[in-house]
């Protein structure tokens, strides 16, 4: 197996994450992401998703139960597709509550998207041209931002990312350990900067 820390080849790693992006929002949430020196990782998401429509819907009163019952069932089907989810469960006004969990090794696997590919909060992705992995996210257009706070949406997310690689550049808020380094990111509004950390050598 190649390890992407290789002094031959050195593979950088670039985690631009988390922020919005598609149909689903995360909001009040964790993520977890471990990165080890061979490719592996683990990635863990635990708090809820919104469905960007529904919850704008339901919030401005376009919505009503019988449709919102329907789209709530879509929605479900849709999350099932992929099977890092380990609970998903409807809890009102447009939220999920979920747990996702991932592992493995992302040179073999080539890409990891959650949640999908048409609501990319998180991505990383082999890239072998380039040698390069790459964990990045969209973000919820500035044009967006008023319309979502005015209508109270809830971000209050945690992003930490762990890892005893050589860390090239970050933007985290606090940094931590020794051997094994811990980069926090807290994101309470959606203006905030999308965090990173680029990693190799």
């Amino acid at each position: 197996m190649t390890s992407i820390f290789s002094p031959l080849k050195r593979l950088p790693i670039l985690l631009l994450a988390l922020f919005l992006a598609g149909c689903y929002l995360p909001s009040r949430f964790k993520v977890d992401v471990w990165i080890g020196p061979d490719g592996s990782y683990t990635m863990s998401y635990v708090g809820r998703l919104a469905d960007s429509t529904l919850f704008v819907g339901l919030k401005e009163g376009k919505i009503d139960a019988a449709t919102e019952t329907r789209k709530v069932e879509t929605l479900k089907r849709d999350l099932a597709r992929d099977s890092g989810f380990r609970a998903v469960e409807y809890v009102g006004e447009g939220f999920f509550e979920v747990r996702y969990e991932k592992a493995g090794n992302i040179i073999d696997d080539k890409t990891l998207t959650f949640v999908n590919g048409g609501s990319r909060i998180l991505s990383i992705a082999f890239v072998g041209k380039s040698n390069t992995v790459t964990v990045f996210a969209g973000s919820v257009p500035v044009n967006y931002h008023d319309r979502l706070n005015s209508l109270s949406f809830p971000l209050e997310g945690e992003l930490r990312v762990v890892t005893g690689a050589n860390v090239l550049e970050n933007n985290a808020d606090q940094v931590s350990g020794e051997d094994e380094k811990t980069y926090l990111w807290i994101l309470r509004t959606l203006d905030v900067p999308a965090p990173k950390i680029i990693i190799g050598g």
